[in-house]
C-alpha cells in the first residue's frame, strides 16, 4: 500500500483534521472503547463536533458503537485496517502532506456550490 493509496483514502474518508485526530486516537488503543464525553474532553471539542466525526468514521466502516454506547476502532476489512495503519505512519513521517491533502480536498458542499455556477450548453 503506497502513499498515493493512503492519500486517496484521506480524500475519501477524512474530511477534516478533527476526523483525523479522532481516528488516530481511537486506533491507538482499539481494545478501549470511548464515551462521547471522554472524546470531547480528550480532543477539547464540542459534543456536536465529536458526534459528527464519529458518524463519518462509522459510515466509513472504521469504528463501531459498542452495546453500551461507547465507540471503538473496528475496521470492517483488513484493507481498511492497513490503510489506517499506513495513515498513522504517514502522518508521523509527513504531517504536512496529510494535512494539505485534507485542506485541499473540496468538500461536497463546496463542490455542489461550484457546480451551481457551471453552465451547460443546451442538449448536454
Amino acid at each position: 500500500m503506497g502513499e498515493d493509496d493512503i492519500l486517496q483514502f484521506v480524500r475519501n474518508w477524512v474530511p477534516s483534521a478533527w476526523t483525523l485526530e479522532l481516528l488516530l486516537l481511537l486506533c491507538r488503543d482499539p481494545g478501549s472503547p470511548w464515551t462521547c464525553e471522554a472524546l470531547v474532553r480528550e480532543l477539547r471539542g464540542t459534543l456536536s463536533l465529536v458526534m459528527q466525526n464519529l458518524a463519518v468514521l462509522t459510515n466509513a466502516g472504521l469504528i463501531a458503537e459498542t452495546a453500551d454506547g461507547r465507540y471503538a476502532y473496528r475496521p470492517q476489512t483488513p484493507e481498511l485496517a492497513a490503510l489506517v495503519d499506513g495513515l498513522a505512519r504517514l502522518y508521523r513521517q509527513k504531517p504536512i502532506t496529510v494535512l494539505q491533502t485534507i485542506f485541499t480536498t473540496p468538500s461536497d458542499k463546496i463542490r455542489l456550490f461550484a457546480d451551481a455556477f457551471f453552465f451547460k450548453k443546451p442538449g448536454e
